[in-house]
């Protein structure tokens, strides 16, 4: 969802928020999420046998393209490898 969604409130209250979860979790909430929703790939790429594309809509990505292309960034090869390991 966008952020707009997650903090409907004003920008102060906004930035507020993200401040608290940071010192609470040492990262955006934002880049929580997507460091969870990897983590949850990593263990479905070696625990099933799902396509790529049935993973990231399980995850909730828009498409698996966006999915490979972030994975790839945060582990530093592709999904398909990764799985391949």
């Amino acid at each position: 969802p966008p952020r707009s969604t997650l903090f409907p409130y004003t920008t102060l209250f906004r930035s507020h928020v993200i401040r608290i979860f940071r010192k609470a979790y040492g990262d955006t909430p934002f880049n929580f999420l997507i460091n969870e929703k990897i983590s949850a790939a990593c263990d479905l790429l070696k625990s099933s046998d799902c396509s790529l594309r049935e993973l990231a809509f399980y995850l909730g990505f828009r498409d698996e393209f966006y999915f490979s292309r972030l994975f790839k960034s945060r582990i530093g090869v592709s999904p398909s490898a990764y799985r391949k390991s």
